[in-house]
């Protein structure tokens, strides 16, 4: 196997091992929770089905998240103050 070709190979494993281990945020009504894994959505049913840090499988229900985004989007502390503050 040629070394390009060997890199190639790597490199496209490790990308998918680590989308496979992303985290997400699920903005609710009541604050955020953090998802092991992106949510997919059971229409079925309406709700949205999460994986918890512990790997635990969750539900909640659709009506509640208000956003899903990847952990890694998420404000870091002190990036945003309130209005009046300084």
């Amino acid at each position: 196997m040629s070394m390009k070709l060997r890199l190639i190979l790597v490199l496209s494993l490790a990308g998918l091992l680590t989308g496979c281990a992303q985290r997400y945020n699920i903005q609710t009504s009541r604050g955020v929770i953090t998802s092991k894994g992106k949510p997919r959505q059971d229409k079925a049913r309406g709700v949205f089905i999460y994986h918890d840090p512990q790997g635990n499988e969750r539900t909640i229900p659709a009506g509640s998240v208000q956003q899903i985004y990847p952990a890694s989007d998420a404000p870091s502390p002190g990036q945003f103050k309130a209005p009046g503050a300084n």
